[in-house]
Formats: C-alpha cells, sequence, structure tokens
C-alpha cells in the first residue's frame, strides 16, 4: 500500500540539548529560520558531490528530501547560504535559497523529513 503523506506543518518549541549538532556559532534564537536550497547543476557530467558535501558540513541541520532540494535550520541569511555554496559550483549552475514557512502540503514525502519539517517551520 502506498503511503500519503499531506502533513500540516505546525509549529513544535525545538530546544538545543545537549550534543546538538548545531554549529558552535549558532543558537536555537529567534533568528534561526529553515531556508529552501533548490539547484539545478548544468555543467557536463553534473558532479554534486562538493555541493552536496558543502550543505552537509556548513548545515548540520538539514533534510534533503528530494533530489535538488534540501531544507536548512540556520541562523545566518539566504544570501549567506547562496554565498557559501555557490564556490562549490561551476559559473553556469543554478541556485534558489528561500525562506521556508508552513502550513504547506506533500505527497509521498518520507516520514523523516515530514516530522523535520513539523519540528521547524512556523505557520504564519
Amino acid at each position: 500500500m502506498t503511503s500519503r503523506f499531506t502533513p500540516q506543518w505546525v509549529l513544535v518549541q525545538w530546544k538545543v540539548q545537549k550534543g546538538s549538532n548545531l554549529p558552535k556559532n549558532q543558537t536555537n534564537t529567534p533568528h534561526m529560520k529553515v531556508y529552501s536550497i533548490n539547484y539545478t547543476l548544468k555543467a557536463p557530467g553534473r558532479n554534486y558531490a562538493p555541493l552536496l558535501n558543502a550543505i552537509r558540513s556548513l548545515f548540520p541541520d538539514h533534510i534533503h528530501p528530494l533530489d535538488s532540494c534540501w531544507f536548512v535550520y540556520t541562523s545566518v541569511t539566504a544570501m549567506q547560504i547562496k554565498d557559501l555554496l555557490t564556490p562549490h559550483m561551476d559559473v553556469n549552475d543554478v541556485i534558489l535559497v528561500l525562506v521556508a514557512k508552513g502550513p504547506g502540503a506533500a505527497q509521498l514525502l518520507d516520514s523523516t523529513s515530514v516530522n523535520w519539517l513539523n519540528s521547524k517551520l512556523p505557520i504564519d
């Protein structure tokens, strides 16, 4: 049987706990936001490894629910995210970074991603 998720993303208080994977320069403050990072790599061969490794190392609190889409929880801005990631891309690759907010909907999204989004996205 195929599972279908249409989550209503709700705000759940999230606290930094001992051993949290947030970088030392980030704290759980009102300035923390969820950003959606989306990209299209256009270079021949499309070497995703440098970009994927950069996202994983720079933003340890993340999910990767779709092939070219990540969500990260961070205190840096969208422009800073773009500036941090573009050195790991070719000059003709495309990147889009947006603040993510709920509510939202998804179909066939894995439960780990749904739970992560539910725990971090505010509803405005």
